[in-house]
């Protein structure tokens, strides 16, 4: 059906001042109210159409019979909506600004929980990885946590040394302890080594079956040994280790090099005692 604009006339179908109510809908363009409830008049072909207190029908109006006016709504229509979704996207992206905003100059309280869990995932990464404290200080390390989680202060060194390795260590120990509590018997190895700076060290490994029938090793203890390093000397600093994990009664065999010394101090405890295949490989092979 061909288009055309309405005109008034004295004749013409009594409407209601178009001033009486605004209309949100877009399709109200198209339309004028009527005297008669729930009634439009189409303002292109003059037929009343009965709106049922909704657009839908008028919609359907232009649809059938005026295709270049409703192809205009519904571009119109697009057009509002795709507006009104760009301006809700830059309403959301200025809200998340100023969430970034206010987050770069809050960080994560100290009782924060997301705080806590991130603290001993850096504490575990260092044991793990072998990495030093000051880590925590080198510049592309502290980039790196910015990018990942702006609200987190990663503690200093110093907090690092003094508090979070410190607990992670006891929690540790305790959990050896249980371990070492519940086998009936274990097996040792036991080194002494001297450093660069000429200063001896007896690092002790206990060895033994768990409940579930694997093999598990633990380093007990490096200590620094800064007496002579006599049999009875030695002896003692094995006891002290023994005592302190509660197994040197546990102790079946203790695995040892061919130095005199050591192997005094093992006989001078009572334990039975093996050389270490590796390290007498290792002397007939240099002595050969």
């Amino acid at each position: 059906m061909a288009s055309s604009s309405s005109t008034s006339s004295s004749t013409g179908p009594a409407v209601l001042p178009t001033t009486s109510r605004k209309k949100r809908s877009l399709v109200w363009n198209y339309f004028t109210p009527s005297a008669k409830e729930k009634e439009a008049i189409c303002n292109i072909c003059g037929i009343k159409v009965p709106t049922s207190g909704n657009t839908t029908n008028l919609t359907n109006h232009l649809e059938r019979n005026h295709d270049k006016e409703h192809k205009e709504l519904t571009e119109t229509r697009e057009s509002e909506k795709s507006a009104k979704r760009q301006k809700q996207q830059e309403s959301a992206a200025k809200q998340l600004t100023l969430q970034s905003s206010i987050a770069r100059t809050h960080g994560y309280g100290k009782e924060s929980l997301r705080r806590a869990s991130i603290d001993r995932a850096l504490v575990n990464m260092l044991v793990a990885d072998f990495q030093p404290a000051s880590i925590v200080e080198d510049e592309g390390f502290v980039q790196f946590l910015k990018v990942i989680d702006q609200r987190y202060q990663p503690p200093s060194r110093r907090t690092l040394m003094r508090d979070h390795l410190p607990q992670l260590y006891e929690e540790k120990v305790a959990e050896l302890k249980e371990k070492l509590m519940s086998i009936e018997h274990c097996t040792l190895t036991t080194d002494l080594w001297t450093s660069n700076q000429t200063m001896g060290y007896l690092t002790v490994t206990c060895h033994f079956i768990s409940q579930s029938w694997e093999i598990e090793s633990y380093v007990l203890e490096t200590t620094h040994v800064d007496q002579a390093h006599t049999i009875e000397n030695l002896a003692s600093e094995l006891i002290t280790i023994t005592d302190k994990w509660n197994i040197s009664f546990k102790v079946h065999c203790t695995v040892i090099d061919n130095a005199t010394n050591i192997k005094g101090a093992v006989r001078a405890n009572a334990w039975n005692h093996l050389s270490c295949f590796a390290h007498t490989l290792n002397l007939i092979v240099s002595n050969s």
